[in-house]
C-alpha cells in the first residue's frame, strides 16, 4: 500500500513538472488507500478485540479433522475464536461407550490431528461425552454385488454396510462398498479393517472367526464387536438380525 501510494505521488509530481494538475486526483487516490488499509486494520484488531469466531473453513476443518476419529460418533457442539493470531478450539464430542483413559487417550488423538491441520492452534479442548446413535451399522464381507458373503475378509471383493434401527428392529438402510486393498499382495485384511475404520462400523461380520488376527486388532481398537455368521446372504443375515433386535 505504501509503495502504491508513492508512485501515485511520484506521478503526480510528474504531472505537475509537464503541465499537467493530477494534485486533486492523487490526494483523493491516496484517501482511498488510505481508508482501505485503515478498515482492514480496524477489521482485524476488532475481531480479535471481539473474540471472534473462525472463518467456516477453518471451522469445517476442525470438524472434518474430529469426525475423522473412528472413536467419534458426532460432534454435538463446536467453537472456534481467533485471539490475535492464535486459534483457540472447544468441541463438546459424542464418542462410543469407553472408559475415561481412552477417551483421553482419543482427545489427545484428536488435538494433534487438529493441530497437523489448522496452524497457529493455540489450545484444543476436548469434552468427551457417550454417544448414542438410532442405528447399529453392520460391515459385511461379501463376494459379489448380489449379495452373497465371503469367507474371506480382505480378500472380499465389496463389503456391505447394513444400518438396523435400534427401536424399530429393522434394516434402514444399505451400502455397497467396492474393497480397494484387493490386489494388494500383503495386509488385505490390515488395509481392509482400516478402510472400513472410515465408514464407523459398530459390528464387522465374517464367515470364520478373525481372532488372532490383524483386521480384528484393528477393528477392536474402535470398539468395533466381531461376530461369525452361519448365513449364505445378506438376506439371511439381516434376518437373523431383526429377530434379535426384537
Amino acid at each position: 500500500m505504501d509503495v502504491l501510494a508513492t508512485s501515485v505521488v511520484f506521478f503526480a509530481l510528474l504531472g505537475q513538472n509537464v503541465g499537467l494538475p493530477l494534485d486533486n486526483l492523487a490526494a483523493l487516490v491516496v484517501t482511498a488507500f488510505i481508508a482501505y488499509s485503515g478498515w482492514g486494520i480496524l477489521k482485524d484488531s476488532m475481531r480479535t478485540l471481539l473474540d471472534a469466531s473462525v472463518d467456516h473453513e477453518t471451522r469445517d476443518t476442525i470438524k472434518s479433522a474430529i469426525l475423522a476419529d473412528p472413536m467419534v460418533v458426532g460432534v454435538r457442539d463446536l467453537t472456534g475464536r481467533n485471539s490475535g493470531r492464535y486459534i483457540f478450539v472447544e468441541a463438546n464430542v459424542a464418542m462410543k461407550q469407553t472408559d475415561l483413559a481412552e477417551a483421553t487417550l482419543v482427545s489427545d488423538r484428536i488435538e494433534a490431528r487438529i493441530r497437523d491441520l489448522v496452524p497457529n492452534v493455540e489450545r484444543v479442548v476436548i469434552h468427551p461425552e457417550p454417544g448414542e446413535r438410532a442405528w447399529v451399522r453392520y460391515a459385511v464381507p461379501l463376494d459379489d454385488l448380489e449379495g452373497t458373503i465371503s469367507p474371506h475378509f480382505g480378500e472380499a471383493p465389496y463389503f456391505a454396510l447394513l444400518d438396523v434401527g435400534v427401536k424399530e428392529g429393522r434394516l434402514q438402510r444399505k451400502e455397497i462398498l467396492a474393497n480397494p486393498t484387493v490386489g494388494m499382495e500383503k495386509q488385505k485384511g490390515l488395509r481392509a479393517a482400516e478402510m472400513l475404520l472410515l465408514h464407523k462400523p459398530d459390528v464387522g461380520v465374517s464367515r470364520h472367526s478373525l481372532t488372532g488376527k490383524s483386521p480384528e486388532y484393528v477393528l477392536a481398537s474402535a470398539k468395533v464387536r466381531m461376530r461369525t455368521t452361519d448365513a449364505a446372504t445378506l438376506a439371511d443375515l439381516v434376518g437373523t438380525v431383526e429377530e434379535e433386535v426384537v
